[in-house]
């Protein structure tokens, strides 16, 4: 399958989108690791009572944040959050999984993070309910779902213990044996020839989730926040703009728009909470290079984690124009959250072409 992509406006992105949307996976990678199942047909089969956000995308939204944002409560729990249960079974696979991922060198630090612990939304006003967390928290629970010493779909895992008590339900997000701690992910869109494309990167493979594929422009946990009566943008968005800059060099002043689009539920890990952002920068193609690139500086002068290629990746390119992103999503296929970010990501664009089209 080749993808043809539409010069001009917010073409590229659709045209994009509405491909890999339609593929039914075919574009969609990885299907399956040891830990986690990330095929959108079996999760969206086994989680068939909830609605996703698109007939072929294996997330469901909690709440819209976009066009317009609700008023948000922030509620801390004082407790921190320790991963709970009697059964013993439950207990043991988790155990099992989780040193199994350690081996596996795919994770890294046991770094603070927020979990979302309830979420209760009417017409005016949207509550979330936070606790602290660690990020190995989810490495026992919602990373390693699928994790069983059988080759099997009937075998046991945490998935199918879930399923067992929950149907084709979601857990609750009250359920304490999940971490629930919460995603950011974050696609912006750069401009070149008037056209507006989205700046993708490639997964390395010794990640915790989605290695290998391609991928949304940035992503990662949000860190528990330092003040106990910290704002929505305090608690996500700045530690967003962090991850933007760790990642791939694009600093808050490099981007001319940027706003929270969704907070969504993924079926792949078990419905851990995600918010999903979108925006544009002003920096040009070879600008984000060189900052890609100075990115990439920091990372191993630090030691720190690299979680996407800082380097070449699409024959001597890191920062893809529409034609070269088309070849290299055939080659490498793209995460689920990439296509879920795409999905959202468009919703942006087409309201910000609209509105500037005024």
């Amino acid at each position: 399958m080749s993808i043809e992509l539409i010069i001009g406006g917010a073409g590229s992105a659709l045209t994009l989108y509405q491909i890999i949307k339609d593929s039914n996976g075919f574009l969609i990678g990885p299907k399956k690791d040891e830990f986690l199942n990330y095929d959108p047909s079996y999760l969206l089969g086994l989680y068939s009572s909830e609605k996703p956000i698109s007939p072929s995308i294996p997330y469901c939204e909690i709440v819209s944040l976009f066009p317009t944002m609700p008023m948000v409560k922030i509620s801390i729990r004082k407790e921190q959050y320790i991963n709970t249960s009697e059964n013993q079974e439950w207990n043991q696979v988790s155990s099992i999984g989780y040193s199994k991922l350690l081996e596996s060198k795919r994770v890294k630090d046991n770094e603070e993070a927020i979990r979302l612990a309830n979420c209760t939304n009417d017409s005016c006003n949207l509550l979330l309910t936070l606790q602290k967390a660690r990020y190995h928290d989810q490495c026992r629970s919602n990373l390693i779902l699928d994790y069983s010493s059988k080759d099997d779909l009937d075998s046991i895992s945490l998935r199918n213990m879930l399923k067992l008590e929950y149907g084709r339900q979601l857990p609750p997000l009250t359920d304490t044996r999940l971490a629930n701690t919460v995603g950011i992910a974050a696609l912006l869109f750069y401009k070149n020839n008037n056209e507006y494309i989205p700046y993708m990167v490639k997964r390395v493979k010794k990640v915790g989730v989605f290695p290998g594929g391609v991928h949304c422009t940035s992503s990662g946990v949000a860190k528990w926040p330092q003040h106990q009566n910290s704002t929505f943008d305090e608690c996500f968005t700045e530690h967003m703009y962090l991850e933007l800059e760790e990642e791939v060099g694009i600093k808050k002043e490099d981007i001319v728009e940027f706003m929270p689009i969704s907070i969504c539920r993924e079926f792949g890990r078990g419905g851990k909470p995600q918010i999903f952002y979108a925006g544009i920068t002003s920096l040009t193609k070879d600008e984000l290079v060189a900052k890609r690139k100075v990115a990439a500086k920091v990372i191993k002068d630090t030691n720190l984690w690299p979680e996407i290629e800082q380097t070449k990746w699409h024959h001597s390119e890191i920062v893809l124009d529409a034609k070269t992103l088309s070849e290299s999503i055939n080659k490498y296929k793209v995460t689920l959250e990439g296509v879920a970010a795409l999905h959202f990501g468009l919703k942006y664009l087409q309201q910000h072409v609209k509105y500037n089209a005024k």
